[in-house]
């Protein structure tokens, strides 16, 4: 499945989206700011992100 990065500011957003594409099989990371994301993003290079903005 895919690697997908999470990014919002809002915990809340980023538990719901992340538990429904985990159970999906999907590996899901977060990150609760833009900086955040752009560093996870070039540390793990995962195949997928999606902001909820």
């Amino acid at each position: 499945m895919a690697r997908i990065l999470l990014v919002d500011d809002d915990p809340a957003t980023l538990d719901v989206i992340d538990f429904a594409l985990q159970l999906e099989g999907h590996e899901t990371f977060t990150a609760v700011n833009g900086r955040a994301g752009v560093e996870r993003a070039l540390e793990l290079r995962p195949t997928s992100s999606c902001s909820t903005r």
